[in-house]
């Protein structure tokens, strides 16, 4: 069974896996027979790829990668993410069951790496981005000619309350506007 990788040449993506995985393997590789197997180790890789893709998509990135910096860059996170996958099938690793520190180690490394993705890393090794940073950004608000139209919108409802409505009235008002509502109406 074949794997999807990004790696510089043909395997190198799976020797990755094993060299960081050593102590899972059979004298330093994956076979049938292995637990994990190597077919399970594939798929890893497999959905790792994958993930991948959806993360240069959506931070506007081609998912066919060439140049070679970036698709080292590209195997060692892919090798990671499938790490991490594997150490998650092997979770005990006391008597007491706690949680394996490989596998929250090899997570980190991994949500590092797929924020790096986000940066103008792969950009600045001479991939090209398919959608600008630029095209993410949203605003929101109400803009300035909006709020302008809402005093002469006829389904405006006239505000309740004034300005100094409960107020004693034995109290001098500072308040220049104080006898007008927010339309600038006399009160």
């Amino acid at each position: 069974m074949a794997y999807e990788s990004y790696e510089r040449s043909s395997g190198d993506a799976l020797r990755s896996v094993e060299v960081w995985t050593r102590h899972l393997t059979d004298g330093g590789t994956y076979s049938a027979a292995g637990t994990p197997a190597l077919a399970d180790v594939e798929r890893y890789l497999d959905h790792t790829y994958y993930q991948l893709q959806g993360v240069l998509a959506r931070v506007g990135y081609a998912t066919a990668i060439s140049g070679t910096p970036a698709l080292g860059i590209l195997e060692n996170l892919q090798a990671c993410g499938a790490v991490v996958k594997i150490e998650l099938a092997h979770p005990v690793t006391g008597l007491r069951g706690e949680g394996n520190d490989r596998y929250k180690e090899f997570q980190k490394k991994w949500e590092q790496g797929t924020a790096e993705l986000d940066s103008e890393m792969l950009q600045e090794l001479g991939e090209t981005r398919s959608t600008a940073r630029s095209a993410y950004v949203v605003v929101g608000g109400v803009s300035r000619d909006r709020k302008r139209v809402v005093p002469d919108d006829s389904d405006a409802v006239p505000p309740r309350f004034r300005r100094g409505q409960f107020s004693n009235p034995r109290v001098s008002r500072t308040t220049p506007h104080a006898n007008t509502d927010s339309f600038g109406n006399d009160l």
